[in-house]
């Protein structure tokens, strides 16, 4: 009778770390599953809301890296994401029990790590370097050199657009050919003349009919004259879309 408190202890001790283990091993299957994109098995271990377009929200595939498992929290599991030139990002594994079974909050988890996506700014001036050679790469697996930098109105802000030399003069609208676009870029601060994609200046790469790709780079405006401006820009959405090297802009014409 007297080892009976030492006994429940123990089993609910046991309890406690079956369960904080079910959190852990949860939160590795359900990052293994959406790194390899195996809906199947994100169908089984994610939590259905009756609100929630589960179908829409697995297929966007996520193309991450898989996040280190740091510790089991009350909320779930938190993780860690190291990636290229940014401070490791921690967010969490949102894990809920629903009728005694372990679920992941798939939709509160991503929302966590957009959250912090969106919060992180890089560590070096520039993280990648320079191509001493005409912009050039490719669109849409397609090779592409830029020929001219237009300014165009968007919302109440202006967009700068690189076309390449498959646009026809006089007839580009925006969405007929391949392109590149520069949001807040050269404005008068500091920070839209060099620096990072995604510090404050943002790209995106164009494939008609509407796809619009961002990626990762770096940027810098030299040698500034009355006239003209030197533009460098390295930038990789994947292996089909990705460009590096100079571009001389005229500022008269």
């Amino acid at each position: 009778m007297k080892n009976y408190p030492v006994l429940l202890s123990f089993c609910l001790l046991l309890i406690g770390c079956s369960e904080q283990e079910s959190k852990l091993e949860l939160s590795i299957q359900y990052w293994q599953a959406l790194v390899e994109n195996n809906t199947q098995k994100l169908d089984s271990i994610i939590l259905h809301a009756e609100n929630q377009n589960d179908e829409l929200v697995i297929k966007k595939r996520y193309t991450g890296e898989r996040p280190v498992q740091v510790k089991e929290i009350d909320e779930g599991v938190l993780v860690s994401l190291s990636r290229y030139c940014f401070p490791d990002l921690k967010f969490t594994t949102y894990i809920a029990e629903i009728d005694g079974t372990l679920k992941v909050d798939h939709g509160k988890t991503m929302a966590a790590l957009f959250k912090a996506l969106r919060k992180a700014k890089t560590n070096k001036e520039f993280c990648y370097e320079f191509d001493d050679a005409p912009l050039q790469g490719k669109i849409d697996g397609k090779e592409w050199r830029a020929t001219m930098l237009v300014e165009v109105p968007f919302l109440n802000s202006t967009v700068h657009t690189l076309y390449g030399t498959d646009t026809v003069p006089g007839e580009f609208e925006g969405t007929s050919f391949p392109h590149i676009n520069l949001f807040k870029f050269n404005d008068g601060n500091a920070k839209s003349r060099s620096g990072n994609f995604g510090d404050y200046t943002r790209m995106t790469m164009y494939s008609p009919p509407g796809n619009n790709m961002s990626g990762l780079g770096s940027f810098r405006v030299s040698q500034v004259t009355d006239e003209s401006y030197k533009l460098e820009i390295t930038y990789k959405h994947d292996d089909e879309n990705y460009i590096s090297g100079y571009f001389i802009v005229k500022t008269v014409r």
